[in-house]
């Protein structure tokens, strides 16, 4: 059965926005410039490489009703996710 209540009523990922968020906002919030660019950099071309791969799977798994979800549904980063 396919999710599609609580949190991920507003994104597909919201682990994966989380821990994104998480990271870069703990440098900002220790005014570390650097880190947040490379926190932001290293924590963007992570995900890149694996929501891509993890929605091919979702895709194979639930079919139709996945990239149903995906279209109203956005990921949680932009520009990551291939659907929707």
């Amino acid at each position: 059965m396919l999710v599609k209540h609580g949190v991920y009523r507003w994104c597909r990922h919201p682990g994966y926005v989380g821990w994104f968020l998480w990271s870069v906002s703990t440098q900002i919030l220790l005014i570390n410039p650097v880190c947040v660019f490379c926190y932001g950099w290293v924590s963007f071309r992570f995900f890149a490489g694996r929501i891509p791969h993890e929605e091919e799977k979702l895709v194979q798994f639930f079919g139709d009703e996945y990239l149903a979800y995906a279209k109203e549904v956005p990921c949680g980063i932009p520009g990551i996710s291939r659907l929707g």
